[in-house]
Order: structure tokens, then C-alpha cells, then sequence
């Protein structure tokens, strides 16, 4: 595997993350067709999905979903459009040059290289392009890309096998998918389309009966659940929504939320594991050469800090807070949150202006 920044690459401006309150993977931005293609996996259960763009952050209906091909599609943002890419077809995929893989892992824009080593047929005869590469969850929903910005496919951790390669359904599939899901989407404007398992016949919502597709009689279901969080979780979201925040902005998969305050990004992990509470303000980069001032004073602070604590991880400076589940209140919760997301609002400028660190 082979991380790296391919010059000639525009994948960026396509590209968002998709969280759930349970899960979390990429997608796709389709300007032309005006939705955002994403894995079924991701967003199953779900009538709405938050989306992360860059600078850029919203909701987005979910429209389409397709299980037996493991894709979705989500109503793209008003404003969002953006560059659009080819999208290539079997006929002409060349399994002789190297392809990528766009993936943004946290705070980072990086490409990962692999080999497109075949293309085969699977059930239902369905072609898959074969990758010499192990496809983790958060990279589903991810497009691969040819050295000339094609989408040559999607991922989907779903299709990795022995922890050593995966399959990538191959974008004919999208675009027929596209094609018959509008058809449908004219009939049934505004309601969530399903396909059936054993048909294949696109079923909109007010067509479904008892649970049942209309065609084959076959069970099939839209389910949307109405998502409460419990414990902990519940906690933490009525301190983040008291301080003012969109609950459903915040999500970022299972148990773990985002916020920002002033320039400041925040994030707030439970581990239900060890039963701690942590929240991570990531406040600015440190520059190429550091001085050993800005040192001296995240130690002092360290010193001085009550509750809080510096750390650099990587190159970015971070503020955090720790908190132990049986201590977590809306009264302590609150005085610990509400200390985090000032000083981390404070810190930031002092660093950069004072200190010579970088702005996110």
C-alpha cells in the first residue's frame, strides 16, 4: 500500500465524508445527476446523513437505496456542486495501469495506490474490479480513480476478503442505477426508493404493503429509524445541544460527535470500553520549524491547567479534556465542556499570533 499526493488529481472537490449516528464512510458528488453516491451500508436506517466537504458541512436526504449492489444516493446540498469527473466504463477500463483509491483519513488529503488486477463476475452477474488491497470501513463509498480523474468504480469494505484484497463494484452499475432510479423518482417525486432482493424492481415507499414488494411479493422494507441516543450518549448530546449546537450536525459515527468553536475544531469520543469520556480540540499546526518558546508555554499551561491538557499529535497542537463516565453530569458536564470549547477558542489565536504555529 503506497500513500500519496498525486499532483494531477481534482478528486478533492468530488469527495465528503458520511456519518450516522452508527456508522461512518465516504462518498461521492455527482453534479451532473445532482446526488452524492455513497455505500447502502453507510447510511441504512437513516432518512437523513451529515456530509463534511473540505470547509464545508451539512444534511442530506437520503434518496435511493440498493442493497443488492451495496449503493446508495443522497440529495445533494444546495450550493454543493461542484467540477465534474468521467465516469468510465467497462469497455474501457485498462487493468494494466495503476489506479487509486481517494481517501480522506483525519486532517488529511492522500491517495492510496493499487493495481487493478482484474475484473470479475460475481452472483448476479455483476462485475466487480479486483484490488490488490485491504478496503477498511471508513474508505466505503470511496471512488477509484484512473490516472486520468475517471471513476472507475466504488468501495465498499463489504467486498474485502481475507484481509489481502478487495472488489469495487465497476461504475456501469452506478450509472444504470442512476438511470432507472430518475425514471422512478418521476412517478414518486420526494419518497425514498428501494430495490427488491429478489426482483430487482425499484419499489417507492408508498408502494410498499405490509412489508411486502408489490412485484414479487417478497418481503422488502424502508426502514428509517428514529435514532435515541442512551446513556452516555444522551448525555452528552443534551450538553452539546444546551451549548447551542445542531445535535445532528455534531454526529460522526457511533459514539463520536464534532463541534466547532471559533476556529477551534472539536472532538468528542466515548469509549464505552474503558468507560472514559474524551474531548479533543484541535486548535492549529505546528510550523516546519518550532520554536522553543511555544514549547515552553504548552508546558506551563500543562502546569497551570486545571482539567485540561496539552499534546501535539503529528504536527497539530491539541487541547483535550478526559473524563470518567461515572463522573459525567449535566452539571459537571457543562462547567468541563464549556472550559474546553473557550480556551480552546482562546489558545488558537494565542499560538498562532503570539507563537508562530499555522491555522488549520
Amino acid at each position: 500500500m503506497i500513500s500519496i499526493q498525486h499532483p494531477t488529481f481534482r478528486y478533492q472537490n468530488i469527495l465528503v465524508q458520511v456519518a450516522t449516528p452508527t456508522s461512518v464512510g465516504m462518498g461521492f458528488l455527482l453534479s451532473k445527476w445532482n446526488v452524492i453516491v455513497t455505500c447502502e451500508h453507510i447510511v441504512r436506517g437513516n432518512e437523513c446523513v451529515v456530509l463534511q466537504s473540505q470547509q464545508r458541512k451539512g444534511l442530506a436526504k437520503v434518496l435511493y437505496l440498493d442493497n443488492v449492489l451495496d449503493i446508495a444516493f443522497l440529495e445533494m446540498p444546495k450550493g454543493w456542486e461542484t467540477e465534474e469527473l468521467e465516469i468510465a466504463t467497462l469497455s474501457n477500463i485498462d487493468t494494466e495501469i495503476p489506479v487509486w483509491i481517494a481517501a480522506v483519513p483525519e486532517s488529511q488529503e492522500k491517495v492510496i495506490e493499487t493495481e487493478l488486477t482484474d475484473t470479475i463476475e460475481q452472483t448476479n452477474k455483476i462485475t466487480y474490479l479486483e484490488l490488490d488491497i485491504l478496503v477498511v470501513s471508513d474508505q466505503s463509498g470511496c471512488p477509484i480513480l484512473d490516472n486520468q480523474n475517471r471513476i472507475l468504480g466504488i468501495n465498499s469494505a463489504m467486498y474485502s476478503i481475507n484481509d489481502t484484497f478487495a472488489f469495487a463494484l465497476a461504475s456501469d452499475y452506478i450509472v444504470q442505477a442512476l438511470i432507472h432510479f430518475y425514471k422512478k423518482r418521476q412517478q414518486f417525486n420526494n419518497q425514498v426508493i428501494t430495490k427488491c432482493f429478489d426482483c430487482q424492481s425499484l419499489v417507492a415507499e408508498s408502494e410498499l404493503k405490509d412489508e411486502k414488494c408489490p412485484s414479487c411479493d417478497s418481503y422488502l422494507s424502508i426502514e428509517i429509524d428514529d435514532y435515541e441516543p442512551e446513556g452516555i450518549a444522551r448525555t452528552i448530546e443534551k450538553l452539546l445541544e444546551q451549548t447551542g449546537y445542531n445535535i445532528a450536525l455534531t454526529r460522526k459515527g457511533p459514539n463520536s460527535w464534532e463541534v466547532d468553536r471559533g476556529s477551534a475544531t472539536i472532538h468528542i469520543i466515548y469509549n464505552e470500553t474503558n468507560g472514559y469520556i474524551v474531548g479533543d480540540a484541535i486548535l492549529c499546526r505546528l510550523s516546519e520549524e518550532p520554536s522553543k518558546e511555544l514549547y515552553q508555554y504548552l508546558l506551563q499551561q500543562n502546569y497551570q491547567l486545571k482539567g485540561l491538557n496539552f499534546s501535539t499529535k503529528g504536527l497539530d497542537i491539541v487541547l483535550s479534556v478526559l473524563i470518567f463516565e461515572r463522573d459525567l453530569n449535566m452539571e459537571t458536564g457543562s462547567i468541563l465542556f464549556q472550559n474546553l470549547f473557550e480556551r480552546a477558542d482562546y489558545y488558537d489565536n494565542v499560538l498562532v499570533e503570539e507563537f508562530g504555529a499555522k491555522w488549520l
